[in-house]
């Protein structure tokens, strides 16, 4: 983690841009990472509320962008994009 980020008062984003690397799936053919698609869930509601408990009088808008995970196996044992696109919208419900 950045620690920057974890100390209250240093770091008060208006919006956050979060490029979401897909690529680090498991079930990415060209990629050397074995995240699940539920990962991605849990790190969205940790960065969700890491930033509700920082900001509890204005939450900072959250922008999410597709980046990697084009070479996705369809047979994922740990999800498929899909799967991990919507963990990640899910825990921002």
């Amino acid at each position: 983690a950045i620690h920057f980020a974890c100390d209250p008062g240093k770091w008060e984003p208006d919006v956050v841009i979060v490029c979401a690397g897909y690529d680090a799936l498991d079930s990415d053919d060209l990629a050397s990472a074995c995240l699940t698609a539920a990962d991605f869930g849990k790190m969205t509601s940790r960065l969700y509320e890491h930033l509700a408990n920082t900001r509890p009088d204005r939450m900072p808008s959250i922008v999410i962008g597709l980046e990697g995970g084009y070479q996705l196996s369809e047979m994922a044992g740990g999800g498929n994009l899909p799967q991990a696109v919507l963990e990640t919208v899910s825990a921002l419900l």
